[in-house]
């Protein structure tokens, strides 16, 4: 029985979720009531419960859509990439590139770049709890080795070009004021996401200082990223510029390891 019991649990689970009805015949029913009625009921709600937690995930992205637009959204989102996770927590996490793929993506370019934010911001608050460092940290690469020093982003970081005016909306929603209208940015704009202590944060960069993290990030050298700082700016500039950025992601938390490119 035991056996029979878990085997049905598990069947009419794949046909809640996927909207198939296998287990019609082995559902009991009260009178005046059909077994295809009862399953809709669980189904519909199964869909309903998915599509709250879109909106609890992307929550701007649905002020900004309205209930209609966003429902609609969510809908054929479900049914594109059905949860395959016990764990709810990742099951919205395709729904930017989703986006991307939809007619609204290209009509509205600033949408999927709001729910790329609204990721990256979930992602921030969840990520590990690394050690940051501190100016001090800096000495222990040794004056001989500096150029070769790699910098290690935080796991909280994230860090995106966004080819719209995404982040202006978002930030104008969230400050409950009037966004602008989606535009589309070129060259893209370089938006960082990270969480400092338990509070998430995000910032518009420079193209510079957006391209300079982004090869720190890569695994690019002190040296490295001084040569390519070079390209924006005056040459002889270029070492006291790079301290700056050095400095602000390291008071940013931004930062957790330093190491030693290895000779080659």
């Amino acid at each position: 029985m035991a056996k029979n019991l878990a085997e049905l649990q598990a069947a009419l689970q794949i046909d809640i979720m996927h909207g198939q009805g296998h287990t019609l015949p082995r559902l009991s029913v009260p009178k005046n009531a059909s077994a295809k009625e009862r399953l809709l009921v669980y189904q519909n709600a199964y869909v309903i419960r998915l599509g709250q937690i879109l909106c609890e995930d992307y929550d701007t992205t649905w002020t900004f859509l309205g209930d209609d637009q966003f429902n609609a959204l969510a809908r054929a989102y479900i049914h594109a990439h059905p949860s395959d996770t016990p764990n709810a927590r990742f099951f919205t996490d395709k729904f930017p590139e989703f986006l991307e793929t939809q007619p609204i993506g290209a009509e509205h370019p600033a949408v999927p770049g709001i729910a790329r934010l609204e990721r990256a911001l979930r992602d921030a608050f969840d990520a590990g709890d690394d050690p940051v460092i501190g100016p001090e940290d800096l000495a222990t690469v040794g004056a001989e080795n500096f150029d070769k020093a790699v910098f290690h982003l935080h796991p909280s970081v994230t860090l995106m070009r966004l080819g719209s005016n995404g982040y202006d909306v978002l930030c104008a929603l969230r400050d409950e004021a009037d966004p602008p209208a989606p535009e589309r940015r070129d060259p893209g704009q370089w938006i960082a996401v990270w969480r400092r202590e338990l509070t998430c944060r995000h910032v518009a960069l420079e193209q510079e200082e957006g391209t300079l993290l982004d090869l720190a990030h890569q695994g690019h050298s002190f040296a490295q990223l001084c040569e390519a700082s070079a390209l924006f700016g005056d040459p002889d500039n270029t070492a006291l510029r790079m301290a700056g950025f050095l400095q602000q992601w390291i008071a940013n938390h931004m930062l957790s390891a330093i190491s030693v490119a290895p000779d080659r």
